[in-house]
């Protein structure tokens, strides 16, 4: 499977285990198809399934499955989501 690095998971937000995540590409459409996020930290991998997804401006606001805190949450930042290229963000023609 051909995967890409489409984000980053910046830090938790509230009280309820959101994630704010941050675009590589800037564009956010893409993300709303994604029904599990694949994250990759130095050599770990963990695949936890989207419970929530919303977007603000620019910022991407996830609720994944088992992270209920903003302490379990906090845990995350840093990890990266990677994804097929195909879940990726479009290519522009000049790009």
């Amino acid at each position: 499977m051909d995967e890409i690095a489409i984000g980053k998971i910046r830090t938790s937000h509230g009280v309820k285990g959101f994630l704010k995540v941050l675009s590589f590409s800037g564009e956010t459409e893409h993300f709303f198809d994604l029904k599990e996020f694949v994250l990759k930290k130095n050599g770990k991998t963990k695949v936890l399934t989207v419970e929530s997804i919303r977007a603000s401006g620019s910022t991407i606001f996830v609720k994944l499955n088992g992270i209920n805190s903003p302490e379990v949450g906090k845990t995350y930042a840093g990890w990266e989501i990677w994804a097929t290229r195909k879940s990726a963000a479009s290519l522009d023609p000049d790009e």
